[in-house]
């Protein structure tokens, strides 16, 4: 059982593919399903379901990985207690476009009482901070979705978390006027959007028009704002209609209509490729697996 079998063993975990462990420890897939083959061989059961391209952890995997779990939970302590029990700091902070969700939040505090020398501060920033919070690693970890970890300049390392729930969202002025709301009614409406990644608005405006097509929805104008808070602001003074999850609503939506769709956004946690704070993969392996139960239930 060599240290490389263990990482892949760890990585496949995280992220229930393939095709993605592979890409995030730079082997072929051929040379990771080499590396599990003989991690189970050598240990005497099989680790993995497969299902499809994804993957899901056998009875005996999830026995296997919860003994690195608590080996990991030991070190941590062992280091504090080495530290002069100082503890530890994670720093994590989320996208406003989502808020602080519940379900996650919940999590979090069960993962501090299990680690009671780790101390966890959260925080939550717009687009363009968050961005730079994570390139400089001034945080540990940033929860925020898929759609925005693509314009991520340096390397990191991405927990598929779990799916939220889009809604229209318009003011309740102007729902009451569309009322019911149809894709007809929808397509002489202006979408309001924020700048999410660092790419052209060109490229921005391509995802907007295929995720509305989703629901037959064809905006008559693409408006790309600077931040969340302009989108709210446009939002509630009736100016356009937008995709948001409801746990977004930190602000005041009083004077917001929000009407459920079919569509989603995947939410994950991103940690630092480089870093070496081991709570905070810790956190990120413990997020990803408890959340991945709570989707299979």
């Amino acid at each position: 059982m060599n240290e490389l079998s263990i990482t892949c063993f760890l990585s496949l975990v995280r992220t229930r593919e393939y095709l993605l462990t592979a890409q995030e420890l730079s082997i072929t897939p051929q040379a990771l399903n080499r590396k599990i083959q003989q991690l189970e061989k050598e240990i005497g059961f099989s680790l993995f379901l497969k299902e499809g391209h994804a993957v899901q952890l056998t009875i005996a995997g999830k026995r296997f990985y919860e003994l690195f779990d608590q080996f990991e939970k030991n070190l941590s302590a062992a280091s504090a207690a080495l530290s002069g029990n100082k503890e530890t700091v994670l720093r994590i902070c989320f996208y406003k476009w989502l808020g602080v969700p519940d379900l996650i939040l919940e999590r979090i505090k069960q993962f501090k009482t299990e680690r009671p020398g780790i101390q966890i501060e959260l925080s939550q920033c717009d687009h363009e901070e968050l961005y730079g919070l994570i390139k400089n690693e001034e945080i540990d970890m940033a929860i925020a979705t898929k759609f925005f970890s693509r314009g991520i300049e340096v390397p990191f390392l991405c927990n598929d978390l779990y799916e939220t729930e889009l809604n229209i969202v318009m003011s309740k002025q102007r729902f009451q006027k569309s009322h019911p709301v149809s894709p007809v009614t929808l397509n002489e409406t202006a979408y309001i959007t924020t700048k999410t990644f660092e790419n052209s608005v060109a490229e921005i405006e391509t995802h907007v028009k295929k995720e509305c097509a989703k629901i037959d929805f064809v905006p008559n104008i693409i408006t790309v704002q600077p931040n969340i808070d302009s989108v709210y602001l446009d939002l509630y003074m009736g100016n356009g209609i937008s995709f948001l999850p409801r746990t977004s609503g930190f602000y005041d939506i009083k004077g917001l209509s929000f009407i459920p769709t079919p569509l989603k956004a995947s939410v994950v946690s991103i940690t630092s490729h480089h870093s070496g704070n081991l709570p905070a993969k810790q956190l990120s392996d413990y997020l990803a697996l408890s959340m991945a139960d709570k989707n299979d239930a």
